[in-house]
């Protein structure tokens, strides 16, 4: 039998959700059925490039920019699509890269699969979506991690698939031992640990964690708070905190490729965005048994365990610290990971699905 190569773009190959769901997918595909190829347009780490390489993945980099050069870029593009003849193209992204459709529909690839993973459009994306109309579907399968980010994307009346993100569940299983390893490579003896993971966006809405923080320092100066992850669209958040003179207090470390080890290091998991579709890095921060504070814009389909306490955002920083010093007292969970293994968030449960859209 002949394998289905299946092409995934994922253009800023970081640690985030999207890529954590993809390094956890081809773990589980059947290799039997399916030849898995990358395609990206930035340097991959190293840790990374092995478990690829462990799990028979094969990694295409574009690194001409679009940007400088985008005919260049394009024909780059045009001529590896050719050259690879796949047979589904999996577009992990939102639509300001719609041209990898034309040049899928032009190159006749039998199976185009657009993947909506958020609720929230920048204007690039949204001028990409009206295009995204005008297009002929026949080739087309539209997926949307929940329902509210396949409407973002593909409008209420689209007849789109909606697949949970799946999370490996029993790898973030709280590990003491790694708590007080990291405890002591990071510095933190006799502290209360917040955790906030994601890149330092206005979506993030790291700006309010900083506002609770401040007022959480007045009340305990014990705490600290990890930001971890890329600086992105919101560049003034480490001057904020020079000017709150948390320079101490507030950590950041930058894009990490041990989540896993720092849940089991952090004691709250922080998370007030102002939109997301289904976080990965929520379930797998459920999965640690940290409790974690979210906002009320997230949807409510990513709590899965009673570890997850919702405020507004319209509440007052003050009564976010409250709540903060309560959960810290209430501790970790135990997490029924059999349960969850089998449930509709498990990545054996997303790869099924996947499969399936892949075999239509």
């Amino acid at each position: 039998m002949n394998k289905k190569k299946v092409l995934h773009y994922i253009p800023g190959f970081k640690i985030g959700g999207i890529e954590s769901l993809f390094l956890d997918l081809v773990t589980e595909i059947d290799n039997s059925k399916y030849e898995i190829f990358l395609l990206v347009e930035k340097e991959i780490p190293e840790d990374i490039i092995n478990v690829l390489n462990k799990n028979k993945v094969k990694i295409y980099r574009n690194d001409v920019s679009i940007r400088k050069d985008p005919i260049n870029y394009l024909s780059e593009m045009y001529n590896l699509l050719k050259k690879l003849e796949i047979d589904i193209l999996h577009l992990h992204i939102f639509l300001s890269r719609i041209y990898m459709i034309f040049l899928a529909k032009i190159l006749n690839i039998p199976k185009i699969i657009v993947h909506a993973h958020t609720t929230n459009l920048d204007l690039v994306s949204k001028i990409g979506r009206k295009i995204y109309y005008l297009f002929n579907k026949k080739n087309i399968i539209e997926v949307a991690c929940a329902k509210e980010a396949g409407e973002c994307l593909f409008g209420e009346r689209s007849n789109f698939n909606i697949i949970t993100n799946g999370v490996n569940f029993e790898k973030f299983k709280f590990n003491k031992e790694v708590k007080e390893e990291y405890i002591k490579k990071l510095d933190l003896e006799n502290k209360k640990i917040i955790g906030m993971i994601g890149r330092i966006s206005y979506q993030k809405n790291q700006r309010f964690a900083i506002e609770i923080f401040e007022k959480l320092n007045n009340f305990d100066r014990n705490y600290v708070l990890l930001l971890i992850g890329n600086e992105a669209d919101d560049k003034e958040i480490p001057k904020l905190v020079k000017d709150k003179g948390l320079e101490e207090k507030v950590i950041f470390l930058g894009a990490r490729n041990d989540i896993k080890e720092l849940l089991s290091l952090v004691d709250i998991y922080l998370m007030p965005s102002r939109y997301e579709g289904l976080s990965v890095g929520l379930l797998e921060a459920q999965a640690s048994g940290v409790q974690c504070l979210i906002s009320n814009t997230i949807t409510y389909k990513n709590i899965v365990t009673e570890n997850v306490t919702v405020l507004s955002l319209n509440d007052t920083p003050k009564i976010w610290a409250e709540k903060i010093i309560e959960l810290y007292d209430k501790g970790r969970e135990n997490i029924n990971y059999s349960d969850l293994s089998e449930s509709e968030y498990s990545i054996r449960t997303f790869t099924k699905q996947i499969e399936k859209v892949y075999d239509k």
